[in-house]
């Protein structure tokens, strides 16, 4: 509802991840997406991987059957 009235156009982050596990598993894509076209070092990948799957992002709720299959197909990858 808070991303509604402030006009925020990306969808939640329950739609683009499903769960904490999905949103580790885009996060460890994109770092090693970025670490092979020489952008980010392996060793900054590795903290920012630990940091998401550290992160409260997503850990408050319980996932819907529908966003355990986002997750599982980020993490299928």
């Amino acid at each position: 509802a808070e991303r509604d009235a402030n006009g925020d156009p990306r969808p939640p982050l329950q739609e683009r991840y499903g769960t904490r596990d999905g949103y580790a598993c885009a996060v460890r894509a994109a770092a090693k997406r970025e670490v092979a076209s020489r952008f980010l070092l392996q060793r900054d990948a590795d903290r920012l991987v630990d940091q998401a799957s550290e992160s409260d992002v997503l850990s408050s709720t319980t996932p819907a059957p529908e966003h355990r299959a986002v997750a599982a197909a980020l993490c299928a990858r």
